[in-house]
């Protein structure tokens, strides 16, 4: 039973001090009893700090209870809290284990409430070990363009579907392509988030399409049709004018025409060919190609979807590198100018040439747009998907597309080289069609 003091007047309370020996002069915290409720101290340090502490027995365990400090917490709150404490005690509560309790559960749930742009970094780090370096900034820029400017701060347990509708409505007519991979990737972070505990997973992943943010946004094929996408970001020229395209660009000279030509037969991208300044990515180097074998091979380390890609050459192809001055292994086929990386531009501006020499020619006739370089490789698909019969394998690997079937991926492992190098072969003949014998790589 701790020692019964007369309660101490709070002027008095506020002059108790610090111990000093009187042997040695040396300072130390004292422990003052206050009276009022026994037990209850006043803990002064050397350094004039104060503080309230309850001592009593929890079972068989003599302990003290902090109660705040002083002034803050006053001589009248003091007691009032030793004594709602001492009821604790005698009904049987451990008050120094229910602070436990409480402090782990306010630091779980403080782990648990990361925000938006917490959750999408760390989705992203994962999803970065699988994609290319570019791939991985692209996305991280899309998120911070459209979803970190009304998500980012929101803890990631509150995002609901007025949040996402807000992301995504203003952009799902101007930018309906954009607006659903924004879709696609909101879905998959919250999703990650509700795995990983920092979302309630009986909760529906408002980002999900099907039978809940279909009910508020047109399904994108509409939005394509009626803002006049027809269903490409990239505006392409027409299969049929294909040959005429052609022929008017084998008669320009330059080695920007000659990497646009073999971007077209190859159905390449274009980073593929001549690199990508952002990115620091060479492009097409001489160590790539094997001519005896007909086939350039781009390193995963290049590509899109992160794994090699092998190119069958078709005739003119090969006649395009054969012309083209010869380098070192690691030396870019078609470097830019002053032998740089080249930019977007070095063979866009080929094409806005000739469109210029060709009014109302070589435009996407869905949307009257100039066509691109990118718009190429959807003219290939279209060609081969309107004009051959070649297996739609044949023509997605042609463009590297992995494909996500499982039953369909055993294609993969073979590339099918055979039946590539004659689609290819094909589609060069097709671009002939019309185009003199007589050009600059044959005079």
């Amino acid at each position: 039973m701790p020692k019964r003091t007369e309660p101490l007047s709070p002027l008095a309370v506020s002059r108790l001090s610090h111990s000093v020996s009187k042997k040695t002069g040396k300072v130390y915290s004292a422990l003052h009893a206050v009276g009022g409720i026994p037990g209850l101290l006043l803990q002064v340090t050397p350094s004039g700090g104060k503080s309230w502490v309850y001592r009593t027995w929890i079972g068989k365990k003599r302990s003290s209870i902090g109660l705040g400090s002083y002034p803050g917490v006053g001589v009248a709150d003091a007691r009032r809290k030793a004594a709602e404490v001492r009821e604790q005690v005698r009904s049987g509560t451990d008050p120094l284990e229910e602070r436990k309790t409480a402090r782990r559960s306010l630091l779980a749930a403080q782990q648990a409430a990361i925000t938006f742009d917490q959750a999408a970094a760390q989705w992203l780090k994962m999803k970065s070990e699988v994609w290319t370096p570019r791939q991985t900034k692209l996305v991280g820029e899309a998120m911070a363009n459209h979803a970190s400017p009304m998500l980012g701060d929101l803890p990631v347990a509150d995002i609901g579907l007025i949040q996402v509708r807000n992301v995504l409505e203003p952009i799902w007519l101007e930018k309906p392509t954009t607006a659903k991979a924004l879709q696609g990737r909101l879905e998959k972070i919250l999703g990650w988030a509700a795995v990983h505990g920092y979302r309630d997973p009986a909760v529906q992943n408002p980002a999900q399409w099907s039978g809940y943010l279909d009910q508020i946004l047109q399904p994108i094929g509409k939005v394509k049709e009626r803002t006049g996408k027809g269903g490409s970001n990239f505006p392409s020229v027409h299969y049929e004018e294909i040959p005429d395209f052609v022929r008017l660009l084998r008669n320009r000279n330059g080695l920007a025409a000659r990497a646009l030509e073999f971007t077209i037969l190859t159905a390449a991208r274009t980073r593929e060919v001549i690199g990508d300044k952002r990115e620091n990515d060479p492009g097409m180097t001489w160590k790539e190609l094997d001519l005896c074998a007909c086939l350039w091979t781009v390193p995963k380390a290049r590509m899109k979807m992160n794994r090699d890609h092998k190119v069958p050459l078709c005739d003119r192809a090969l006649a395009i590198l054969k012309a083209v001055p010869p380098g070192g292994p690691d030396e870019r086929v078609f470097p830019g100018p002053r032998g740089q990386i080249a930019s977007d531009g070095y063979m866009r501006s080929v094409i806005k040439r000739i469109q210029k020499s060709n009014p109302g020619k070589f435009n996407d006739r869905m949307t009257g747009r100039p066509a691109t370089t990118h718009g190429f490789r959807a003219t290939f698909k279209t060609w081969a998907k309107d004009c051959t019969e070649f297996e739609r394998e044949a023509v997605e690997l042609s463009l590297s597309h992995v494909e996500k079937n499982k039953a369909v991926k055993a294609y993969d492992r073979a590339d099918m080289i055979t039946k590539r190098r004659e689609l290819m072969a094909e589609w060069s003949n097709f671009c002939d069609r019309g185009v003199p014998v007589k050009d600059d790589l044959n005079p």
